[in-house]
């Protein structure tokens, strides 16, 4: 594995912790302590020793300061001490449900400036492996391995995105409707509903940014993009709902091509991801052979 390539995968491994914080976004009735401190840690450590990372937002000047003060910030909000989003206690770990917006705010962008980081990488190994002369030293830039993973790993990041926003979308929505039918029967004001809007309107921004970030133009991801901008603009009045069918019957449809994306993309992360970390591991493992023989 070449340095490149070495240094592509470390932020590939970086955007999978980012990635899996979407994990409590998903309600369910516990979930992985481990996990929980794993992503803690990983999600800091990035930027507290000397790795790749670090020496890209050093090498970055103002950019790579803003970078790395959002990476603290996201960490600080979401795992820190005083957090309320989060929280490891006796029974487990404790997810505030009502601040899923707040874990959205840091995971989407970060994942997506490391994405400009990797997507500068490869662009610049292609350059470097076409000026090339010889065999030997295309196989010094050559990142095609690594694209491929990164790929995957956009791809899988998108699904789970889409699954997490579309689910709390659909649960304002139907918030926001019981509220304005009780605002509509007591002849209250509308504060109520107004809340939950600006609640929808977050959600309809950050599937937005994920939309407009994407880099991928096949035809069975553009028609889960489709789909949710579809069930988006019925709810705010901008398509009416097929005949014969009622808005429940539009989630469901959206949240099933989710999942089946979802599937699909999984697999094929998990079937390049893991022997790219192998190999990665087996040539930190060479380097330093190579330097502890240099020293001896």
């Amino acid at each position: 594995m070449n340095n490149i390539s070495k240094t592509i995968t470390t932020l590939i491994h970086y955007n999978v912790i980012i990635r899996d914080v979407l994990q409590f976004t998903f309600r369910r009735d516990s979930y992985d302590v481990e996990a929980f401190k794993n992503e803690k840690r990983g999600v800091i450590i990035e930027v507290d020793e000397n790795t790749h990372l670090k020496n890209i937002l050093k090498q970055a000047g103002e950019n790579g300061e803003k970078l790395e003060k959002q990476i603290r910030d996201f960490y600080e909000n979401v795992f820190g001490e005083k957090s309320t989003i989060l929280k490891l206690a006796d029974d487990g770990v404790r997810v505030d449900h009502n601040q899923h917006a707040e874990i959205y705010k840091g995971v989407l962008p970060i994942h997506e400036s490391i994405n400009g980081i990797i997507l500068s990488g490869i662009q610049e190994g292609k350059k470097n492996e076409a000026a090339a002369q010889t065999d030997a030293e295309k196989a010094q830039h050559n990142v095609d391995e690594v694209e491929k993973v990164w790929l995957a790993e956009d791809r899988f990041f998108r699904g789970v995105a889409f699954a997490a926003l579309v689910n709390d979308l659909i649960r304002f929505f139907e918030d926001y409707q019981v509220a304005r039918r009780e605002e509509a029967q007591n002849g209250g004001t509308a504060a109520a509903s107004t809340f939950i809007g600006k609640d929808i309107e977050e959600m309809i921004r950050q599937i937005g940014f994920v939309r407009q970030t994407a880099h991928e133009i096949d035809p069975i991801y553009k028609n889960m993009e489709d789909k949710i901008n579809a069930l988006v603009e019925m709810m705010i009045g901008r398509r009416q709902v097929p005949a014969g069918k009622r808005i429940p019957d539009v989630y469901r449809e959206v949240q099933e091509t989710v999942n089946l994306y979802i599937r699909d993309q999984e697999a094929a992360f998990r079937a390049c991801y893991p022997q790219l970390i192998n190999e990665f591991l087996e040539a930190i493992k060479q380097d330093n052979v190579k330097i502890a023989g240099q020293e001896a």
